[in-house]
């Protein structure tokens, strides 16, 4: 069973446009970009890597047109719960009556929740909220049961609940989205300590980084004239050793998995307070052939910069 939700083709034509244009590739055309870089001289393949993530990406591992135009639940997880929890609050008729500065302030606050990652971790970004507007506690708390709700009732989110429930498989897709959710409704009721407790618990269920595992197959097919797989997509930086070949014609094989993070502001949870701090990370990854580097393989270097 496959769970068919955007049926719409209308890839943006003039988009793509504009995309080749600025950045000197072929010419116009009708068919839609390729979803990854291959490049045997390099030895690397590069995709942005959401095909790996549940939450993000609703099509097959054929990695089609239509599989990428599947509508996965991350999108109404932004527009309708995330970023519709900063509006409702701020349409809210006693946030409406703050001061000007107050109020400004305030918005720009919450709209940074959407820079807070992974999604559990908007349930502290949404405590420290209420413990940095007190007053507002009662408006920010009604605000988010009255967003989950409309959020639950959402045709599409019914449909992929049902689709990715497993009886089979305990803490499946749908039960992680569904504690995160449970979670932010009792932040009213419980008290502060538990809900801490509560969440280093739900913390766990999205440890795992399957984008280490993805490479690692993807390598796999790839053969071992392959050194290297990129992703983005997670916005955390990272390389990774995943094996040594020693092949048949003598040579060997490093096969590493390389992310490049991302510039937008991410916003992390203090070890020591119920506070965040935010800053920009930014990475590069250079490929080189062997003779650029006098080298025996394509090389590669990366580099991470952080300014607050």
């Amino acid at each position: 069973m496959q769970l068919k939700l955007c049926k719409n083709q209308g890839v943006i034509t003039s988009l793509r446009k504009k995309v080749r244009e600025q950045l000197r590739i072929d010419p116009p055309r009708k068919d839609p970009f390729n979803p990854f870089f291959l490049s045997e001289e390099y030895a690397v393949m590069a995709r942005h890597g959401h095909e790996f993530d549940v939450f993000n990406y609703e099509g097959s591992s054929a990695f089609t047109l239509e599989d990428y135009l599947q509508v996965p639940i991350g999108d109404p997880i932004t527009t309708e719960l995330v970023s519709k929890i900063s509006w409702k609050i701020m349409q809210h008729k006693e946030v409406q009556t703050l001061p000007e500065e107050e109020k400004d302030s305030l918005k720009r606050n919450l709209q940074n929740i959407e820079n807070v990652r992974p999604l559990s971790a908007t349930i502290l970004w949404l405590l420290y909220q209420v413990r940095e507007n007190a007053r507002l506690k009662y408006v920010i708390e009604e605000c988010v049961d009255e967003v989950i709700e409309e959020f639950n009732e959402i045709p599409y989110v019914k449909k992929w609940y049902d689709h990715h429930d497993k009886w089979t498989e305990f803490l499946d897709e749908a039960d992680k989205i569904q504690a995160v959710l449970f979670l932010l409704k009792k932040i009213r009721v419980f008290s502060l300590e538990k809900v801490l407790n509560l969440y280093q618990k739900i913390e766990k269920m999205f440890k795992h980084d399957e984008m280490i595992s993805a490479a690692s197959q993807e390598f796999l097919a790839l053969g071992p004239e392959f050194h290297y797989v990129v992703y983005g997509h997670t916005h955390q930086p990272k390389n990774v050793a995943l094996r040594v070949i020693h092949r048949l014609d003598e040579k060997i094989s490093k096969q590493i998995y390389l992310n490049t993070g991302t510039w937008r502001t991410r916003y992390y949870k203090c070890t020591d307070s119920l506070d965040f701090i935010g800053w920009k990370n930014m990475t590069y990854v250079v490929l080189y052939l062997p003779e650029e580097r006098s080298k025996d393989i394509p090389t590669f270097e990366t580099w991470t910069g952080a300014i607050i």
